[in-house]
Order: C-alpha cells, then structure tokens, then sequence
C-alpha cells in the first residue's frame, strides 16, 4: 500500500513537472529550452497606408488635381483624393459624371509568418530586422450619374444614338504608406510595402435609376464590364503611375537573412482599375417614356502587406571577442578548443535560471524514484515529516489569526 502511494506520488510529480515550466515561461518570459527570446516587437495599431484616388487615364491623356490634358478647357468637376468626382465638360449635359469612394484601409489580421534575422556589419555594429505579413481590408464604390440630358443623346423616333461610355478609361489609386507605431520597440527604421493585392468577392453592380433606387441584380447591368471583377483576381502594383507592374511580393521575401535594400521600398505604389465597359443604360417605354439606369460598382479588396523594422545594435566592449597574440584576424586554434568551447557552452547554459530550475526538479525525481526502489520506508517517512511540518505551520498561521 505504501509502495502503490510513493508511485502515485512520483507519477504526479512527473505529471506536474511540465505544467510547472509552463506556468513560469509564463511568468517570467522563458521558453521551455531555457532560450529567452524576446520579441522585437508588436503591433499596437495600424494606420499603415492611405488609398487616394489620385489620376484618371481618360481618352488617351492623364487627368489628375494639377494635369488637365486639353489646355485651357476647364472641366466642369475635377476632384481627387480621398473621393473621386469627373466630369469632362459642361456641367448637366454632354458626359455624365464618373464618380469613386472608399472606405480606409483597416487591419483584419496581423503578424502572419513573422521572421527575424541579424547582419553583421562589423566588429561593432550588427543590424536586426524583423518582418511581418499583415492583412488588410479596404472597399471601393465606382459609379455614374449625372442629369437626364446627360444619359444619351436621342435621334427621330427616340432611338438612341449616343451614350457616355468610359471604357478605356483607367482609374489610378496611389498607396502611401504612413509612419506610426507599430512595433512597440520603436526600430531605426520602418519600411511598410502593398504586397498583394486580390478582390475577396465578385464585383457587386448595382443600378440606380431615374427616382433615385439603388436595384441590385439588375439585368440591364450585365452590359457593364471593368477590371478586375472577380473574386480571387490579383491588381498589379506599380512603383509608378503607368509603369511596369513589379512583384514586391516575392522581391521583399528574397531579403530575408540579409541586409535589406532600402530602394526597394518606396513613398508611393499605385494600382488601377480598368473600366472595359462603363455607361448609363437608356431605354424607351413604347418609344414614347424615356427610362434610364447609372451603374454602381461595389469592390470588396483584400490586401497583404510587409511591415518591417530595422535596428542598428551597438555592442558593448564585453560583446567582442579579444583577439589573441599573434593573430592577424579569425578565431585563435589550439588543442583545447574544443574543451574550451564545450565548457564554455555548459557554463553558458547553466545560467540560465530554467535550466537551472529543470536540473533541480530532475534530479528531485530521481532522487524520489531511487528512494521508492531501494528505501522505501525512507521516501515514507520523509513524506510524513513533510506533511508533519505543514500541518504545524497551519497551526501556527491559525493561532496568529485568531489572535489579531
């Protein structure tokens, strides 16, 4: 009976070894191989890039807050930024207004497949980056409207003969990334990149008709027509506006363990959308009661971006190792070297305080599992001295209670 005891006992105490290493990594910030690692940092907020519309590729010039392609012809609305409002001439008539907003950009998810890595400048300096993938979520709305003289242009017979049609017109939206605080070591420096860029859900098209009524799944709208507009299709990212698309995914990656181009990070991306087919759609009840729908396109944007942070660290003359007598550069050789390090390796991981405390409670079950074999009453009365001592030291706790 006292044997099945000592091995329910040594049984709970192994059970208990690990689950008291976790509450101390816990506690203290240790990992369970006695390594600390500490984190670089993490994210606290984001506000990591603002979205504008910032330029129109419209009839074969550019048309943005300070381009207007044919001189001195003013168009009666030219807005860009935040919200986007074109109309190319006179006000009410001729092309109906091309219109986008947006909802910011937000986080959804944060530090997907983080990496850290070091580069050794020289004796004194070493870099440390940390990179990280973020999610983000971001939607966009592109419309038309405008005044009824500006649906259609109408011969004999109300047959229509003219209808404002934007395709081939590119819509340009520029990234700018923000510096804030991400992580909460602050770094040197901090890069944030668009990496990839994909519609979440198919283009919604919606119609909004002569009375002001949003309709969705419109037949009529099938006529419209941009890019892209379904779901899982990719925009391209550009350095600059009508530039060759780059693939930052794949260049950011590839620095991964080594130092990190600065060149490769920028103070704008652009993307765009390509309206392919986009106008009013017009109709006549009897050839007699002109009817009319403007589109709206709803876009519902994914996006992936690389945030990453570089710190300069400075070592302390502790940090360098002494060069020995003798030697022009390289580590010194001798016979006892591998001693040497092997020593120095166990003296570095004894100080550890985890490790020191798992060699301790090691050798407590062994010492327990030994006693259980081979002196059994020993391990007994051990255990009843211990239960003894606590036994009193509640006693004395309860007397100083009832005293105060």
């Amino acid at each position: 009976m006292k044997a099945k005891k000592a091995l329910l006992a040594i049984a709970a105490i192994i059970i208990a070894l690990p689950i008291a290493e976790i509450v101390l990594a816990s506690i203290f910030g240790l990992s369970l191989l006695g390594i600390w690692q500490a984190s670089t940092g993490y994210t606290s907020a984001f506000q990591g890039l603002d979205a504008e519309f910032a330029a129109l590729y419209y009839q074969g010039g550019w048309w943005s807050a300070g381009e207007k392609p044919y001189g001195n012809w003013q168009p009666s609305a030219c807005t860009f930024g935040g919200n986007l409002l074109f109309d190319p001439d006179q006000a009410q008539d001729g092309w109906c207004d091309l219109g986008a907003t947006q909802r910011a950009i937000t986080l959804t998810q944060a530090k997907i497949e983080p990496y850290e890595w070091e580069v050794q400048v020289d004796s004194y300096t070493k870099y440390k980056f940390r990179m990280e993938k973020v999610e983000l979520s971001w939607q966009i709305n592109i419309f038309l409207d405008g005044s009824e003289a500006e649906t259609c242009d109408v011969g004999p017979l109300n047959i229509v003969t003219w209808e404002p049609n934007y395709a081939g017109t590119q819509i340009w939206i520029r990234l700018k990334p923000n510096n804030f605080r991400y992580f909460q070591d602050n770094p040197d420096e901090f890069y944030i990149a668009p990496a990839y860029v994909w519609l979440d859900s198919d283009a919604k098209v919606y119609a909004k008709n002569q009375d002001g009524q949003m309709i969705a799944n419109e037949p009529r709208m099938s006529v419209q027509s941009i890019s892209p507009n379904a779901k899982g299709e990719a925009f391209y990212i550009y350095y600059a506006r009508g530039g060759t698309p780059v693939d930052l995914q794949q260049t950011i990656l590839s620095y991964r363990g080594r130092a990190l181009d600065p060149s490769v990070f920028r103070s704008e991306y652009w993307i765009k959308i390509d309206l392919v087919n986009f106008k009013p759609v017009n109709w006549f009840e009897l050839q007699m009661w002109h009817k009319w729908q403007y589109p709206s396109v709803q876009l519902d944007i994914k996006m992936y971006a690389f945030v990453v942070g570089k710190w300069v660290v400075k070592l302390s003359e502790g940090d360098i190792p002494t060069l020995s007598p003798h030697q022009t550069g390289g580590e010194a050789s001798s016979l006892f070297d591998p001693l040497v390090k092997w020593w120095s390796g166990v003296v570095q991981w004894f100080s550890n305080p985890l490790n020191l405390l798992q060699v301790w409670l090691l050798a407590s079950v062994v010492l327990i599992i030994v006693l259980a074999i081979f002196a059994p009453a020993a391990l007994n009365a051990i255990f009843k001295g211990a239960g003894k001592a606590a036994k009193a030291l509640g006693s004395r706790l309860k007397r100083k209670r009832r005293r105060r």
